[in-house]
């Protein structure tokens, strides 16, 4: 699907000369995989998908696509075992919030204090991968054990 999406985004600028926005190419899987449901000779995408992506117009968007075709878009969202829980601890996070934006360090530091929650473990700096996708230069960057570590040890403190 990944390829397919690839495909879809190349032949997307080759057409319009832009790049094609994140709610767009979150609706063309969300077709594909619908489309997948309808037939019988058909394998359905049983994987839920996130895109995470810079739009141009709208800025960083996340939306979640199901194996149904249901795409949706969030400020912030979890799949899996603990989907559910994950999702109910953003949200309180959330609440608590003002309605000005997070700094990156921390949503970042939100993100880690929600698995910590849901897991109900402490991470050492080598088992968590955590990417960035911004605005500016580079638009997506992946942080180093170092750079996690010093997140994690702020959470530390703050405990």
């Amino acid at each position: 699907m990944v390829t397919r999406l690839r495909y879809e985004a190349a032949q997307f600028k080759f057409e319009n000369g832009y790049h094609m926005p994140v709610p767009v190419m979150a609706a063309k899987y969300s077709e594909i995989t619908q489309l997948a449901t309808q037939y019988i000779g058909m394998r359905a995408m049983c994987v839920v998908l996130t895109i995470v992506g810079i739009d141009e117009v709208n800025g960083p968007q996340v939306f979640k696509i199901d194996p149904a075709g249901f795409s949706m878009g969030y400020s912030a969202i979890a799949a899996g075992a603990k989907e559910q829980e994950a999702i109910n601890h953003l949200e309180r996070l959330k609440k608590k919030e003002s309605d000005s934006e997070l700094s990156t360090d921390a949503a970042i530091q939100k993100a880690i204090s929600t698995l910590q929650q849901v897991i109900g473990t402490d991470f050492k700096c080598n088992e968590l991968e955590i990417g960035i996708a911004t605005v500016e230069k580079p638009r997506f960057k992946k942080l180093s054990n170092d750079e996690i570590d010093h997140h994690l040890n702020v959470i530390a403190d703050e405990d």
